[in-house]
C-alpha cells in the first residue's frame, strides 16, 4: 500500500525546487508577516488565490442565481472536477480538457465551449502564476523566453494563412489529436520509473533554443485557429 501511495506521490504531491534566494530559515529580527510568509509560504500560496477566486464565484452566483443551472448542466462540475485535476498534474490548462468534451461528447456549440474554455484556462492559470510568485519557484527563464519568441509569429501564420484552409470540423480533430498525443507522451515518460528530470536545461545550446522556438510556434498556431472555431 505504502509503495502503491508512493508512486501516486509524484502525480498529485511532488515538491517544487525554489530559487536560491528564498529564505528558509527565520532571521532573529524578521517581523510578524515576514515569519509567516517563511514559515508558511506553501500554505499561502494556495489559500490566498483559492480565496479569491471563492470570493469571485459566490458573489457572481449569488448576483445572476446560477444554482438552478445545475439542475440541466450537472456535466459540467464533473468535467471540471477532471479538468482541473488534469491542469495540476500537467501544464495544461483546464480548458484542454473542458473544449473536447464539451463539442464532441455534450455537443455544446463550439463558440460557448471555445469561450468558456478561455476563460476558465485564464481564470486557472492566473492561479497558478500566483502560487510561482508566492512560492518563488525555481522556473527555467529561457524556456519562456523562447517560447513565446516563437509563439507571436505563430499567431500570424495562424490568423492569416492557415485558418482559412480549415473548417470548424477539422480544427476539432486537429486539437483533439494534439491534446491526445501530449497525453500519450506524458503517459510514456511518466511510466520510466526513476527517470533523470532537471531543474533547469543541461548543456542548453542553439538547437535547444530552436526546439523551444519551434514548439511555441506550433502551439501557439493551433492555439490561435482553436480559438477561431
Amino acid at each position: 500500500m505504502r509503495r502503491y501511495c508512493g508512486s501516486w506521490r509524484r502525480y498529485l504531491w511532488e515538491g517544487q525546487q525554489l530559487n536560491d534566494t528564498v529564505t528558509k530559515t527565520v532571521p532573529e529580527d524578521a517581523d510578524f508577516f515576514d515569519r509567516v510568509l517563511i514559515k508558511h509560504r506553501k500554505y499561502l500560496a494556495f489559500l490566498l488565490p483559492f480565496a479569491i477566486m471563492q470570493v469571485i464565484w459566490w458573489t457572481t452566483a449569488f448576483r445572476f442565481n446560477w444554482f438552478p443551472l445545475y439542475e440541466t448542466r450537472w456535466q459540467m462540475p464533473i468535467v471540471m472536477f477532471f479538468g482541473s485535476t488534469v491542469a495540476g498534474m500537467t501544464s495544461e490548462g483546464g480548458g484542454a480538457v473542458a473544449f473536447p468534451v464539451m463539442t464532441l461528447l455534450l455537443q455544446i456549440d463550439p463558440i460557448t465551449a471555445r469561450d468558456f474554455s478561455l476563460i476558465i484556462q485564464s481564470a486557472g492559470m492566473t492561479c497558478a502564476m500566483c502560487v510561482v510568485l508566492i512560492m518563488q519557484i525555481q522556473i527555467e527563464k529561457r524556456a519562456i523566453f523562447f517560447g513565446t519568441l516563437g509563439s507571436v509569429p505563430g499567431i500570424v501564420v495562424g490568423s492569416l494563412f492557415l485558418d482559412a484552409y480549415l473548417s470548424a470540423a477539422q480544427k476539432k480533430m486537429l486539437f483533439v489529436s494534439i491534446w491526445s498525443s501530449f497525453a500519450i507522451a506524458l503517459f510514456i515518460l511518466n511510466s520510466q520509473h526513476k527517470r533523470r528530470t532537471y531543474d533547469i536545461i543541461p548543456e542548453f545550446s542553439a538547437w535547444k533554443a530552436i526546439v523551444l522556438i519551434l514548439t511555441g510556434f506550433v502551439g501557439n498556431t493551433e492555439r490561435y485557429i482553436r480559438s477561431l472555431i
